[in-house]
């Protein structure tokens, strides 16, 4: 079967997914995260095998007119990783004023966020630098270091749909919400953790941790 001329990942999904397999716990995990209202804000998240280096996106999220916190409570059930977010969360949103990227970091961070280091932070700017993403994904997927679980129907969706604007040379901006947080994740890939194990919880000193009292 031919690949349509124009999309910006001239790929067979067949090509690039896989069937879901149990992922290593060990693997270090990330999310990346795409703010929306009309356009769907969406998420997808990523292990990575430390041995191969390859990254496999395993769970997508799209979703339009919710609120934040509506999608920081189905986000969560994903477990406590990384969050590459969107640069325009900065922007506030119409209501309140309120910035969306201060919201997100709320909930994930606790109300003292503010006075967590922004790299130590659970909710961290993606890189939105576009061609320089799309290229970096392109070359994973054509080095066979990025694949997908083939039952991300949303993500295939979108794979077919997105494609160049041949007027500016850049992606159209339509069907793109999960492409975009492709983009973030593999640009963004060096900073997954372990699940669970946070940034700034790595520096405690193990005399700091006492065994329960019972049975001692």
């Amino acid at each position: 079967s031919t690949i349509a001329s124009g999309l910006v990942y001239p790929f067979l999904w067949k090509d690039i997914s896989l069937k879901r397999f149990p992922l290593e716990k060990f693997w270090p995990r990330l999310m990346a995260l795409d703010v929306g209202w009309k356009h769907p804000t969406a998420a997808v998240s990523f292990a990575k095998d430390i041995d191969s280096g390859t990254i496999y996106g395993y769970n997508a999220y799209k979703q339009s007119e919710l609120q934040v916190i509506q999608h920081c409570m189905a986000l969560q059930k994903w477990g406590d990783m990384p969050i590459l977010i969107d640069p325009a969360s900065l922007q506030s949103s119409k209501d309140d004023g309120e910035k969306i990227y201060d919201m997100y970091a709320e909930f994930f961070d606790g109300p003292d966020w503010k006075q967590i280091s922004p790299e130590d932070r659970r909710v961290q700017l993606a890189d939105n630098t576009v061609l320089a993403g799309i290229n970096d994904v392109s070359e994973a997927l054509a080095g066979g270091h990025l694949f997908f679980m083939n039952d991300m129907l949303d993500v295939e969706r979108e794979f077919s749909m997105y494609r160049w604007d041949e007027k500016t040379g850049r992606p159209v901006k339509k069907n793109d919400d999960l492409m975009d947080t492709i983009r973030y994740g593999v640009r963004g890939i060096g900073k997954a953790r372990v699940l669970g194990k946070r940034g700034q919880h790595e520096a405690l000193d193990i005399k700091q941790w006492q065994p329960a009292l019972r049975g001692y």
